[in-house]
């Protein structure tokens, strides 16, 4: 089964489990896993601590729009309104499966640097965590990206 955090209310997890099983008898793909809006926001630590190519793979199950774009800042690849729907579970597991991971450099881009290394310039985020609740790591990958290729 899809592995379901943080532990909730048998109220909340038993619809959601049901709903989830329903999507994935029909054929939609399996997410990484299901994290579930809680009012300690116990969601976010354990969602934030998993590499962003996971993220990307994961579902979230959500009570309010704050919890919902908290999770977009994340990149978490699907979003599950509660109280779930087959449609809306099986629309998030497919949202999942076909989003993108995290940027990587263009390989050109790599071979360039890696012969012009004795000018190379790095560049990073100051105050990196503050930024990434403000604009989510897959945006703060994007922008470095598009430094680096203009550089």
């Amino acid at each position: 089964m899809i592995r379901l955090f943080p532990d909730v209310q048998p109220a909340v997890r038993a619809p959601l489990e049901s709903v989830l099983g329903q999507a994935l008898a029909v054929g939609s793909p399996p997410p990484a896993w299901v994290a579930i809006e809680d009012v300690h926001d116990a969601w976010i630590r354990e969602a934030a601590a998993a590499p962003p190519g996971e993220r990307v793979r994961g579902v979230f199950a959500a009570r309010t729009e704050v919890g919902l774009v908290t999770a977009v800042r994340l990149g978490i690849g699907g979003g599950l309104p509660l109280p779930p729907s087959t449609r809306a579970a099986t629309a998030a597991l497919e949202a999942a499966a076909a989003a993108a991971g995290p940027p990587s450099p263009d390989p050109g881009l790599v071979d360039l640097l890696a012969a012009e290394s004795s000018r190379l310039l790095a560049v990073g985020w100051a105050r990196r965590d503050f930024w990434r609740n403000q604009i989510g790591e897959a945006e703060m990958v994007a922008s470095l990206t598009d430094l680096a290729v203009e550089l």
